[in-house]
Formats: C-alpha cells, structure tokens, sequence
C-alpha cells in the first residue's frame, strides 16, 4: 500500500484528478447532509421560476435545458477523469501482487466490470484528442450546413430535451397547464363525435393513404431503399454467423492459454533469473553460472513448459473476414449492443492485430522465447562485460513492470474478455433467446 501512495505522490496528473473527485464528492454529501433530495428539487425550481425570463414558457425551457446540460457535463468530467485513477490504482496493484494469482484475477475482472460501467454511464460528451493541429483530410471531412441541421434536430429531440420539456410543462404554470387538460378532453369528445359523424368519408382518406403507399413500392426510391435493406440484412446474417463460428477456437484458446499463465505465475522467479541470465552472466557466481549453462545454455527457452496453441492459427483466421472493410461496419453494429461484444471487437481489431502479440501475451513457447531471448544470445560477449549494478536493476526493473508483469496481466484480461464473449454470444444466438420476437413474427407473417 505504501508503495502504491508513493507512486501516486509522484504522479501528479492523478493526484490532481483524485482531489478534484474528492471535492465535487463532498460538495454533493454536504448538500444532501442539510437537505433532503425533495427540498434540493424544490430550491431548485422555486430559484428557475424566480428569474424573469422564466416568464415565458421558452425562458423557462432554456433554463432547465443549461442545467441539465451542466449536470451531465459535470458527470461525464467526474467519470472521465475516474477512468484514470482507477487505470493507475489498477496498473500499480497488479504490478505489487503479480504471484497472488486469485488476487490478480479478482481485479481483473472488478476492472472489467468497472470498464463496462463506464461504457454504459459515460455520456461521452468530453472527448480528447492527440491531434495539436488539423490536417487537409480533417478540412476535407469538415461537416457542412445539412450536418449542422441535422446535428440541431438530434439535440432538439435528445434525452436531455425532453427531460426539459416535461419540467417545463410540470412546472411553468399549474393552472395553465390544467386549463390545457381541461380543453384537450373536451376536444377530444367532440374530436370522436365527429370522427363517428363522419366514418363514411373516411373511406377517401384510407384510399389516399394506401395510394402513397402503393406509389411507395413501385417508385424507384422504394426499389432501392427495399433492395439496400435486404442486402444489408444478408451481409448481417453473414456477420452474425461469423461471430458463430469464433465459439469453438475461442474456447480452446482460453483453455489452453490459462494453463500457460498460470504456469508462468507459478515459475515466475525462474523466468526472472532465465532472463537475467540470459542478459547478464556474468551477475552469477562461478558455481551458480555454470550450473545453469549446462541447463539453459543447451535447452534454451525449452526448459519451462509452455504449450504452442495451434487454434491461435484457427483464431486469427476467422477474425480476419470480421475485421474486413466489407464486415467491419456490420460487425460494430451487431456489437454496439452489449459491451462484452465491444470490448470483443475492440481488442481483436485495435489492441491485438498479430500472431506474434497473442503468442507474447498466452505465453506459448515462441512468445515465452521472443520475451526472453530475442536480443540477448551472445553468451560469451555478455560474460566478459562488466555492468554497473544500477544499470542491471533499472533494465530488471523494466523488465519486470513492462514486460513479464505487462504480458501477465493483459493474457488474463485477454482470457476474460474472450470467455465473457462467449457467455453472451451463446446466450445471444441460442435458439430460446428470441421466443416473444419469434411469436410475434409468426403472428404477423413477417418470419
């Protein structure tokens, strides 16, 4: 613990978002210790409808509209920073207890739940981008006039708009807005009396409205638009039996990998001292160095136990048509809906694009071999140099924290992400998943 408080001391990017936290969290005990949430509301709406725009309806409007606004600016600001604190909490309590492997496990997988809250409560309204400057395909890509329309529209009939409208209409004014309902049930009576008068000329409206559908099918624009969606509802389909097929290499990939991961916490000294020696030699004593020369020096990387996964070969080769440009966008969309298929996609097509780093971070005898002994099989060389100990600590040091300790934890949460995804995609496309929809597709003939 005290390792990670020094840590933290000395990152002060974390340090300043923890007390920003901190303070918007006492503020809000401090409020809700004095009040209750009734009379924050109430202090809340007597202060909109104090001020003198509030006399119109759109004064009103427009002030619940800003509040709301900044309310979900403040979480979202609140969340955004929490997302580093935890990221850094994280990374230093895996890096301290890297051999307890059910602790190891444990944060894993509260950092995965944590992770999917995130997704799920961060309205997103902040975002960061490592670009100082614009380049041309930025000015090339810029949003024109009807973006901007459309852009206005969405925001008019956005949650928080809405939310707005109906304080407006609950708050504005009661006996205007009794007189309202007073009126709408009147005219709703005299609306069906009249409706009942007049039933036999609705029979001109039904005709016009089958019309407009009717040039609706034959038009060009109804061919296309039919045609677009049918296409896109195969290239779906397609898509969908892609993920299908990801099941059984998946799940032999788990399997074996955890038995990899599990072996490399449980010789984790080893690897360490395979590695020093492989880099400093010459750190032994006589004794110690020539008894590890007749073990390492002719079995190599071969000396520890790690099993090839050849359904990592199975893996990648159906990954590939999902992250096709012909699929990738069928396949977000089919994803968006449940964060375990996005963090799915995420890490198969951004985090992990290559044999080489699923090999790393599983462990298997090449990624364990590239780990340990990529540059650093010159023995004799290393044998006659003389190396300060600082210097044999700080590559040490990296070693362990950037690589062993790295490639640890990101093949467990590997692991996870992989088995939550099968857990979900077989619950998704299981044939009892969808009894009410196939119900109500048999009654309507649109099976």
């Amino acid at each position: 613990m005290m390792t990670i408080l020094r840590s933290l001391l000395r990152e002060k990017p974390v340090l300043i978002d923890l007390v920003f936290i901190f303070f918007i969290l006492c503020i809000f005990l401090t409020v809700f210790i004095f009040y209750s949430p009734k009379e924050v509301i109430n202090l809340i709406i007597e202060w909109n409808l104090g001020r003198e725009w509030s006399q119109y309806w759109w004064g009103l409007y427009f002030t619940y509209l800003v509040e709301i606004f900044f309310i979900v600016l403040l979480w979202d600001l609140v969340m955004y920073r929490l997302f580093f604190v935890v990221n850094f909490i994280y990374s230093e309590l895996t890096h301290c207890l890297i051999t307890k492997r059910w602790l190891i496990v444990k944060l894993v997988r509260l950092k995965y739940g944590f992770d999917k809250l995130y997704y799920y409560l961060r309205p997103g309204m902040i975002r960061s981008s490592s670009q100082s400057r614009s380049d041309l395909i930025d000015e090339v890509m810029a949003p024109i006039l009807s973006d901007w329309i459309k852009f206005l529209f969405f925001l008019s009939v956005s949650i928080n708009s809405i939310l707005a409208t109906i304080l407006t209409f609950l708050t504005y004014d009661e006996s205007l807005i009794n007189n309202i309902i007073d009126y709408s049930s009147e005219k709703w009576a005299d609306g069906l009396q009249f409706l009942w008068d007049n039933f036999t000329k609705l029979s001109a409206v039904v005709v016009f409205v089958l019309l407009i559908f009717l040039w609706y099918f034959v038009s060009r624009f109804g061919v296309r638009k039919r045609a677009i969606a049918q296409a896109n509802k195969k290239k779906l389909e397609d898509v969908i039996q892609l993920f299908r097929k990801l099941d059984e290499p998946i799940s032999n990939v788990i399997l074996k990998g955890s038995e990899n991961i599990q072996y490399a916490i449980n010789c984790y000294e080893s690897i360490l001292e395979f590695w020093m020696f492989n880099k400093y030699p010459g750190a032994f004593n006589q004794g110690s160095r020539n008894y590890l020369e007749t073990i390492w020096k002719r079995e190599g990387s071969d000396y520890f136990l790690f099993k090839d996964i050849t359904e990592l070969n199975d893996l990648l080769k159906d990954l590939e048509p999902l992250s096709a440009p012909e699929n990738k966008n069928s396949a977000q969309w089919f994803s968006r809906h449940k964060f375990e298929l996005v963090q799915f996609t995420n890490i198969t097509t951004n985090q992990i694009s290559n044999l080489e780093k699923y090999e790393r971070l599983l462990f298997t005898k090449k990624g364990f071999s590239e780990m340990t002994e990529k540059k650093h099989s010159n023995f004799q060389i290393q044998n006659d140099m003389e190396v300060e100990e600082s210097k044999i600590k700080d590559e040490q040091d990296f070693f362990v924290r950037y690589v062993l300790n790295r490639n640890i934890v990101q093949g467990i949460e590997l692991l996870y992400a992989f088995y939550r995804y099968t857990e979900v995609i077989n619950t998704t496309l299981h044939m009892e998943s969808d009894k009410l929809g196939r119900g109500v597709r048999l009654f309507t003939g649109k099976e």
